[in-house]
């Protein structure tokens, strides 16, 4: 279902959120939708777990495509993705276009293709929308990254407010 209106009729300790999902939202209004959401399915001792994408702004604004190979391991099957990416610095987007290949031993090979469309959401809004929607940060870290025009990643673990 809509990850903004899902309604499982019951509550979790634990609710993850993977990496790539919060900028799948693009509207102030889906991620305020979200973060109530996600406070509706909590337990009163429950945990919200997610990760953020911070990205290099000043260097996709200098360049606003990048290309990069990314080799997912070295022996068979032989797995590489090749990932495109173009920034829309006045919308706050990312266009990110996937080419994924695995190669048997036999040679024979299996190709993937996807896309994104990306919101870049700055961590004052994110940390914002916890705590407007009840919630407190417990703990966060950061892990830098160096692919495309990710500078880090970002983890929040959290709870309701108490």
């Amino acid at each position: 279902g809509d990850m903004t209106t899902v309604n499982l009729d019951s509550k979790f300790d634990v609710i993850f959120l993977a990496i790539c999902t919060l900028c799948l939202l693009h509207t102030k209004e889906q991620k305020q939708n979200f973060f109530a959401n996600v406070k509706r399915h909590l337990t009163p001792d429950g945990v919200f777990l997610f990760d953020h994408q911070i990205y290099d702004l000043e260097k996709a604004a200098k360049h606003d495509e990048s290309i990069e190979f990314i080799p997912i391991n070295t022996g068979y099957p032989k797995h590489y993705m090749l990932m495109g990416e173009k920034v829309f610095m006045d919308e706050q987007r990312v266009i990110v276009n996937l080419y994924n290949e695995i190669i048997e031993e036999n040679g024979s090979s299996t190709k993937y293709l996807g896309k994104t469309n990306k919101k870049m959401i700055d961590v004052e809004e994110i940390e914002n929308l916890i705590r407007e929607n009840g919630m407190e940060i417990v703990t966060t870290d950061t892990v830098p990254v160096e692919t495309g025009f990710l500078k880090a990643i970002k983890h929040y673990y959290c709870r309701l407010a108490q």
